[in-house]
């Protein structure tokens, strides 16, 4: 089964799909170009892709290309970047 995890960068989406990974699911990881979220990925062994996924274009092919059975959706905002603008951005 394919898995897409938005947020796999912070700490509850990285154990959600690591342990997915360990589970033998096939994981596609979307973070933030964040240099945390990398050093995450590269500790947990896990390969991820940065994607901003309020870009429609590069979200919708990312998800053509990988066509995943199931979304968990762990991305969020990062505390101090909020504004109303952004917030209406994130939660369409």
């Amino acid at each position: 089964m394919k898995i897409l995890v938005s947020g796999a960068g912070g700490y509850i989406g990285s154990n959600i799909a690591k342990f997915l990974s360990d589970a033998k699911y096939d994981i596609f990881a979307i973070t933030s170009n964040s240099e945390l979220a990398k050093r995450r990925m590269d500790f947990l062994n896990l390969p991820s892709t940065q994607i901003d996924i309020c870009d429609n274009d590069n979200l919708s092919d990312y998800f053509a290309k990988c066509r995943p059975d199931v979304v968990l959706h762990f991305a969020a905002l990062k505390q101090g970047s909020i504004n109303s603008f952004e917030i209406g951005r994130a939660h369409v």
